[in-house]
């Protein structure tokens, strides 16, 4: 576990870092950030408004913002952001082969500085990206994507409204790629702690899957094209994963960790992952079936994977 106090990173400072960084500005414990921006001057402006932010909530925090990823020393947590964006048109494959090229570039310049760091990966694709910052990375460091995280929130909140159920009473992941591999693990899936055919068989009720499932695949692109990118749920999401690191509290989270997977080899593909101080992937909480496709979208991300590190 980090000590405390704790010291963040948050390499790209646009509408997610930026956000992001702000989440983390007033979680208790955090005690300096530094923050990183290839465009001139965008985290230092970042910088003075997450300060006054700071001080609403009267919380003294020391905020650095740079140019140049190469001055991020000692940090406790950094989180990757930077690359290109994805635009609604656009698969998060799509992606691969240039972001590549900016995580490698990045991941160099923080590997030596930053001994033990625990660096969480938020570039799409990010799957095939987790895999290539932990080849850059190695052993000094432990090194996750985002994965299937806001999927399945997005997957609790579209249960909750269709079931009008709070959404504290919903559990269950998505898993697999953060892309068209997706899936939902139903057998996961309780309401209120019963599985959730029980609950709809009590209730009489009637619950399309396929049409969640494709809601879930498809409303980034929805919120994309109306507001230009998903900023509040992505950054809410990706605190919780930090903070469960950094204070070692061992919540479920759905992440892409690399693993090895039966048949596959090592891939970066999202499970159930206990995230404290340390990551314990859960893949034993899938059914058969699950774990069958859980293989096919280790797969896909392989193939990109290998697409990406190709000359």
């Amino acid at each position: 576990m980090a000590r405390v106090p704790y010291k963040v990173a948050v390499i790209g400072t646009g509408r997610v870092g930026a956000t992001f960084a702000y989440t983390m500005a007033i979680v208790p414990g955090v005690a300096r950030m530094v923050l990183v921006d290839a465009v001139p001057g965008l985290s230092k402006g970042v910088m003075e408004d997450i300060k006054h932010a700071a001080a609403v909530f009267r919380r003294s925090i020391q905020v650095e913002a740079y140019d140049d990823v190469s001055k991020v020393e000692n940090a406790d947590a950094i989180v990757i952001t930077a690359g290109k964006p994805r635009k609604a048109d656009m698969s998060r494959r799509d992606l691969a082969k240039v972001n590549a090229q900016i995580i490698r570039d990045i991941g160099d310049k923080l590997r030596d500085r930053n001994p033990g760091a625990f660096y969480m990966v938020i570039t799409n694709p990010v799957d095939v990206m987790t895999m290539i910052l932990s080849d850059v990375i190695g052993n000094k460091g432990t090194v996750i994507g985002t994965g299937t995280s806001l999927d399945t929130y997005r997957f609790r909140s579209a249960v909750s409204e269709l079931l009008n159920e709070p959404i504290a009473a919903i559990d269950g992941y998505v898993v697999g790629e953060h892309g068209e591999e997706a899936f939902v693990a139903w057998s996961t899936v309780t309401v209120k702690g019963v599985p959730i055919d029980e609950y709809i068989k009590e209730k009489g009720l009637d619950l399309s899957r396929s049409r969640i499932e494709e809601y879930v695949k498809e409303v980034a692109a929805t919120i994309i094209a109306k507001q230009g990118a998903t900023i509040w749920g992505p950054a809410a999401t990706f605190q919780e994963i930090v903070v469960s690191h950094l204070a070692n509290e061992g919540r479920i989270i759905p992440v892409s960790v690399v693993q090895e997977v039966p048949g596959v080899g090592r891939v970066a593909v999202s499970v159930p992952t206990k995230i404290s101080g340390r990551l314990v992937p859960l893949p034993q909480l899938l059914n058969e079936e699950e774990r069958e496709r859980l293989k096919r979208a280790a797969e896909a991300i392989k193939r990109v994977y290998e697409e990406a590190v190709s000359s």
